[in-house]
């Protein structure tokens, strides 16, 4: 109970008043700790029902994971697969005009409510919004294939909805209060959109039995979790974000204020290997640390706008061909940048992707 005692803490006092905003919890960067914020939201916003603009938030699902294959682009048939979902309610008091969740179980819901609504606004901000989606609390899930039994958050492309499994009671602060983590998530529903322009699941079965397309899409699960990364990183405006919401023992090998270079070894697309198989994080780290150093050079808001662009012309050009090697993102990055920009650009590439620089210097000259 120790976290849960910890979180309620920070409560507030209750008091009374016209309701605009909400008390919730993310991680302060510059403090180095968890914090309270009241965050304004719009008022068509349902607070109790935590339904928002773009996610609503559903209780009592359940899901059968080895049916996932069965999904059809953009949730065509989530309703023939997720079954039982209903409305979650969130309790609150009241602190003057901000409602203040008045339970752990609420302070979760909504701090992961205000987080994706808020990660939604950012990728809007820049031009590429997203449909409202649903977020699966805590459902119960069966088959074979697994997913950690607490405090897992994660973006299902098929069924195009969030997951977001209870917090253990025992632990730091969990994954729905962070706000970069969601950032994270979401920059995979944008990849999904932006990239395969939400039809991943037409051409997937086709390219997963195809042996000659395994390494291309190892390579490009790295791209996704590097640029997600970055995303997290530039909207939080913490390059440590993943130790921040890792706990006692951090992969501070992510942290993207690191000059990570390329292993010879992984840009084949069969390496590094975890234990579940392929680990596309190594190599996504490269790609994000890249990212954030150019993003401080020439500033996020334009590094972020060209690298949605240079998501849908790969997204263009996979689509008529599936042929995917190492650097084609960032390829396509350096095209989307003005001259004084991609100087800067691939003068922070080169040290990082020196295995592959030869190919990718074309594009800087």
């Amino acid at each position: 109970m120790r976290r849960a005692a910890t979180l309620l803490a920070l409560l507030a006092a209750a008091g009374c008043g016209e309701l605009t905003g909400v008390r919730v919890v993310d991680f302060a960067a510059d403090q180095g700790r968890f914090v309270l914020v009241d965050v304004a939201l719009a008022p068509s916003i349902d607070l109790e029902a935590l339904r928002g603009e773009t996610v609503v938030l559903h209780g009592g699902a359940r899901l059968d994971l080895d049916r996932i294959d069965e999904a059809e682009d953009r949730g065509a048939n989530r309703a023939a697969l997720v079954r039982g979902a209903q409305p979650v309610r969130a309790a609150y008091r009241r602190d003057g005009a901000v409602a203040v969740p008045a339970d752990f179980d609420s302070l979760v819901m909504a701090s992961a409510f205000v987080h994706l609504e808020q990660a939604a606004a950012f990728f809007a901000e820049h031009g590429a919004p997203v449909p409202p989606a649903p977020c699966l609390v805590a459902p119960q899930l069966t088959g074979t294939w697994s997913l950690p039994d607490a405090d897992a958050l994660a973006y299902v492309p098929g069924l195009d909805l969030f997951l977001l499994l209870p917090p253990g009671r025992d632990a730091d602060p969990p994954l729905a209060v962070h706000r970069a983590t969601l950032t994270h998530e979401t920059s995979h529903r944008v990849w999904y959109y932006e990239l395969w322009g939400g039809s991943l699941m037409s051409v997937r079965d086709a390219l997963d039995t195809d042996p000659s397309a395994r390494a291309g899409l190892n390579l490009l699960r790295a791209a996704n979790e590097g640029v997600a990364d970055y995303f997290a990183a530039a909207d939080s405006g913490d390059p440590r974000f993943v130790a921040h919401a890792s706990g006692a023992s951090p992969p501070t090998w992510r942290d993207l204020d690191r000059n990570p270079v390329l292993d010879p070894a992984w840009c084949d697309g069969t390496a590094p290997l975890g234990p579940g198989g392929y680990d596309p994080y190594r190599v996504g780290s490269v790609l994000a640390a890249s990212l954030w150093r150019i993003g401080d050079r020439i500033g996020n808001a334009a590094l972020t706008a060209a690298l949605l662009g240079a998501m849908r012309r790969l997204g263009a050009e996979l689509r008529t061909s599936f042929s995917y090697t190492l650097g084609d993102l960032e390829r396509h990055l350096l095209a989307e940048l003005p001259d004084d920009a991609r100087a800067i650009a691939c003068a922070e590439l080169a040290p990082a992707y020196a295995p592959i620089w030869p190919r990718l210097a074309e594009a800087c000259r």
